[in-house]
C-alpha cells in the first residue's frame, strides 16, 4: 500500500512481496513514480491506502507467481 499527496508524489509505501529480496525494488520504483494527483469536486486531494500491482520480473525466471496469498508484508524497518 501507499499515499500519493497533492503533488503526485508517493509516501507511506508498505509492499508487501511473495519474496522479502523484492521488498526493496518495489519500494524504490514506487518512490520514483509520480501519479496524477485525485481531484474531488474539482479541488486536489491526497488519496490513501491505494493498492498497486507491480510485476517484478527476474532474468532466467520466466514463472509468473498465480497465488497471490503467499504475499507478505515487508518486514525490514528500513523499508518505508
Amino acid at each position: 500500500m501507499l499515499c500519493v499527496d497533492t503533488r503526485g508524489q508517493t509516501s507511506h509505501i508498505q509492499p508487501r512481496c511473495s519474496h522479502p529480496e523484492f521488498c526493496a525494488s518495489a519500494t524504490a520504483a514506487l518512490e520514483a513514480v509520480r501519479f496524477m494527483p485525485a481531484r474531488r469536486d474539482g479541488r486536489i486531494i491526497p488519496r490513501h491506502k491505494i493498492v498497486y500491482p507491480l510485476e517484478l520480473c527476474i532474468d532466467g525466471m520466466p514463472e509468473l507467481i498465480h497465488d497471490l496469498t503467499s504475499l507478505r508484508e515487508c518486514v525490514d524497518p528500513g523499508i518505508s
